[in-house]
């Protein structure tokens, strides 16, 4: 419609049918797809050989050992465990900052499970430490 052919004033009534059209989903349905998301990297990072499962044996070794040289293996497990779990999360932190991507809820998520991953790694080597046998 051109601006010439405009002769009234523009009022607005109440629909009939007051749905959003093309809206995108509700904030509840994205934070719970982020907790979900989060969730499932949490899981996978647990049964990932190199990430979790490493770092569980090396929290037990540390824990349960008696020989210096268990406890070494211990300390390298969870050490390499720690220092991949950093390097990685941050690559991902990195890319979303220079994709724009911060403000999305699943890679808030993801960088929440992230830093909440590298906390639990920082207790429980804490816990293992101040509480193995001697």
């Amino acid at each position: 419609m051109q601006k010439s052919q405009m002769d009234d004033d523009i009022y607005f009534t109440k629909s009939g049918n007051n749905s959003k059209v093309n809206a995108g989903p509700e904030v509840w349905e994205l934070f719970l797809q982020g907790l979900i998301w989060g969730l499932v990297v949490f899981i996978i990072w647990i049964f990932i050989p190199i990430f979790g499962i490493l770092f569980i044996i090396g929290n037990i070794l540390l824990f349960f050992s008696v020989n210096r040289p268990i406890k070494i293996l211990g300390w390298v497990f969870e050490i390499i465990s720690f220092a991949l779990t950093i390097i990685i999360g941050g690559f991902f932190f990195l890319l979303a900052v220079l994709e724009g991507g911060i403000g999305n809820y699943i890679v808030i998520s993801l960088l929440i499970t992230w830093l909440l991953i590298l906390v639990l790694m920082v207790v429980f080597t804490l816990l293992a430490v101040k509480y193995r046998r001697k």
